[in-house]
């Protein structure tokens, strides 16, 4: 009964924070779940994504399934603040009931209070609201994804019932949104090995089951991954591995560590030196509250090791040993900076893949969060045992674990945390509804401009952000640029949209090289801007924006690359100008011809060409990848002379001879002087793909329906 009541204030404590405000931006920006529909139309169906800066093979397929769940909700009408506050208490309710029951399993229900302290250890936990939560990037779900699935597979291990095997198939698709994030899933897993190993072999062995159906179930999204892994640009993934990432491994864990001490996690609470080193306000949190409270949550640490003295009273004490030494791990990796143990994390950054885990205190919270509230039932569960004659003392211990988790998790349950301004500024608020005179503002862009011409975002940022102001001029969203979602343009929103050109167009921004600068754009095929002339000083002077280059972006710098305007919003908050001497498409021709361009989607652009003749250069001005194949008539062509473009971009040198030669004439119209008119594709291959693995996935679907029907069968039979 209690675990329904805190279940039903979990549901309702995002209407407490957030109302009809929307609790959206950031890198994620967490539009998809206000807006499931067009983000299934218009970003995540496809293997190519240009969504704020030049496209990549970064698609998001794991979205897919999660977004068709909410869809409806959309479909029907139901208002998105209500979408967004019930997915949120969902994510926090479903997380804490499916953890105790998982608690309820593996102990049993003796220990209903124990199960029960455990799991409001983990959701209230200040760590999980502050990394995660706050936040609220896609590893998010896995606040819930990790106990249902730990709920689900206690069924197979422990009671080796074959269909829990179909709903962790289910689970692994639909929740795909969370197994799909890879450091994360890595920070729980590698902590866990130190305590598998000491699991009997037949327990291993039906865990490795459990993981590579999981793994079974992600075909769909993982087929196109594989191809396209080693295709060099355009991947997203080859972050991991650059140069640049490498370099900045150690001056960022340098950075990010600094300050940290080991007893701020021990107590369950964030790292208090990383937000006083970059002056986040989180910092006024803990200043004004937790240096007051502190000493309460000492409770947590000390419980499991005094449980360590008691050798002889526990009765498998290797495997409460093993869960003890996985904490010791997930602690190390979560702080990084303890004492000499630190130059072995920085060791650990010659390992390439591990620069993944360079933000540590970001991918290992959700695992040193969950690892302990493991180590907390283990230990009350011992404590009990212990204490069999003491229940005095026992209920002391129970009563001050509630004390401490409810005080810590005091500021949680207030809107404070979620209410603070944004970095580096004092008045701007991030928590907004999108104004109607933004909609209307991208359904114009939309019917007066060209598809194929791209948009510049202005003022110039040094991150990928875009913005919606909302009536109150200092209430403003910030993040990936939603102007792809809501229009269908593809657009540049700051340093990290122009990729390798970011540097030359800084330069040239500082130099007031106006004619560089337009022929960088024009190489980008930005015909328009898109400029907000209402953003307040305050956010003008956070860390988005570098002021040199702000400095810049004054009426000389406008008179010399705007043509003129063509778009104002209803109360002028954002304003859509043309480029000076913007003549260069997505897609171009060195022939004097004609070229009609049709982008059907992100993957597939139709080409018509007229009057063709000779040898002839065709351009495609986005991120270079050998997986853009040219068609004509289904079939490919120039495959051979795919070559690189302004050090960014697919060139093809196209011979009309050689159609003539090797086509039937039906492929192509030839004029009377020679030339040809003719239609080819631009198609990214991967998508194809994308369809293999759909057809996996429904093949493996289908077997473990099979399996499940053959074991009702079987066991109706026994029955009888």
């Amino acid at each position: 009964m209690v675990a329904y009541l805190f279940c039903i204030i979990f549901v309702i404590l995002p209407f407490f924070w957030f109302w009809k405000d929307l609790f959206i931006g950031g890198d994620d920006t967490r539009l998809f779940y206000l807006f499931p529909i067009e983000w299934i139309k218009n970003i995540g169906s496809y293997a190519w994504t240009n969504f704020s800066w030049l496209g990549s093979a970064n698609p998001q397929y794991f979205v897919l399934p999660f977004l068709f769940l909410i869809a409806p909700f959309q479909y029907f009408g139901i208002p998105s603040y209500i979408i967004q506050n019930i997915l949120i208490g969902a994510l926090l309710s479903w997380g804490f009931y499916f953890l105790y029951k998982f608690f309820l399993k593996i102990i049993g229900n003796n220990f209903n209070v124990e199960a029960l302290l455990s799991s409001l250890f983990f959701v209230l936990s200040p760590i999980i609201y502050i990394n995660q939560i706050k936040v609220f990037l896609y590893p998010v779900w896995l606040i819930f994804f990790v106990p249902l699935l730990l709920y689900l597979s206690s069924y197979y291990v422990l009671e080796w019932r074959k269909s829990s095997l179909l709903f962790i198939f289910f689970l692994g698709v639909f929740w795909s949104i969370a197994f799909s994030q890879i450091p994360w899933v890595l920070g729980l897993i590698i902590p866990l090995l130190v305590f598998f190993i000491f699991l009997k072999k037949k327990i291993f062995i039906k865990i490795l089951i459990i993981l590579i159906t999981l793994l079974w179930s992600q075909l769909f999204r993982l087929v196109p991954f594989l191809f396209v892994s080693f295709s060099g640009w355009g991947f997203v993934s080859e972050g991991v591995l650059t140069s640049e990432m490498n370099n900045t491994f150690y001056t960022t864990v340098e950075a990010v560590s600094r300050g940290n001490a080991i007893i701020n996690p021990l107590l369950n609470n964030f790292n208090y030196g990383l937000f006083s080193n970059f002056g986040n306000p989180i910092k006024m949190i803990f200043d004004e509250y937790y240096n007051y409270t502190i000493y309460f949550s000492l409770v947590f640490f000390v419980l499991p090791f005094v449980c360590l003295l008691y050798k002889n009273s526990i009765k498998n004490y290797k495997l409460y040993l093993s869960l003890f030494a996985s904490f010791l791990l997930i602690l190390f990796l979560f702080v990084a900076r303890i004492w000499i143990f630190y130059n072995i994390f920085l060791w650990f950054g010659q390992i390439p893949w591990f620069v993944m885990f360079r933000n540590f205190f970001d991918k290992f919270a959700i695992s040193f969060v969950l690892i302990y509230s493991f180590l907390i039932l283990y230990s009350l569960v011992l404590v009990r045992t212990i204490l069999r004659k003491g229940k005095k003392i026992y209920n002391i211990i129970i009563f001050s674990l509630f004390f401490a988790i409810f005080i810590n998790a005091i500021p949680l349950f207030s809107w404070v945390l979620l209410q603070l301004p944004l970095w580096t500024t004092k008045t701007i608020k991030t928590n907004v509804k999108i104004p109607q005179e933004y909609k209307d503002f991208m359904a114009k862009i939309r019917k007066y401009t060209d598809p194929n011409g791209r948009i510049l975002i202005l003022p110039y940022g040094i991150s990928s952000y875009s913005y919606i102001i909302w009536e109150e001029s200092n209430t403003i969203f910030q993040g990936r640029s939603p102007v792809e979602l809501f229009s269908q343009r593809q657009d540049f929103s700051g340093r990290f949209s122009l990729w390798k050109d970011r540097k030359k167009f800084e330069q040239m921004l500082l130099e007031r090289n106006y004619e560089w600068l337009k022929k960088i754009l024009n190489n980008h095929a930005v015909k328009y801007i898109i400029y907000f002339p209402t953003l307040p000083n305050d956010f003008l002077k956070s860390y988005l924006f570098d002021s040199s280059l702000l400095e810049k972006q004054d009426q000389i710098f406008f008179k010399n690359i705007v043509w003129e305007k063509i778009i104002e919003s209803s109360s002028g908050n954002y304003i859509l100008l043309n480029l000076k001497d913007s003549y260069w498409e997505i897609i171009s021709s060195s022939s004097t011809g004609m070229l009609i361009l049709d982008r059907s989607s992100p993957v597939k652009y139709n080409i018509s060409l007229f009057h063709l003749s000779g040898v002839q250069n065709l351009d495609f001005k986005d991120t270079f990848s050998r997986w853009w194949n040219l068609l004509l008539n289904n079939e490919p062509i120039f495959e051979e002379t795919h070559h690189l473009v302004n050090d960014y971009a697919n060139g093809r040198t196209i011979d009309v001879e050689y159609i003539k030669k090797n086509f039937p004439k039906d492929y192509y119209k030839e004029n009377p002087d020679g030339s040809i008119d003719v239609n080819l594709t631009l198609y990214f291959k991967p998508q194809s793909y994308f369809y293999v693995g759909l057809w996996v996935s429904g093949v493996t679907l289908l077997i473990l329906l099979f399996l499940l029907a053959r074991e009702h069968y079987l066991v109706k039979n026994n029955e009888k």
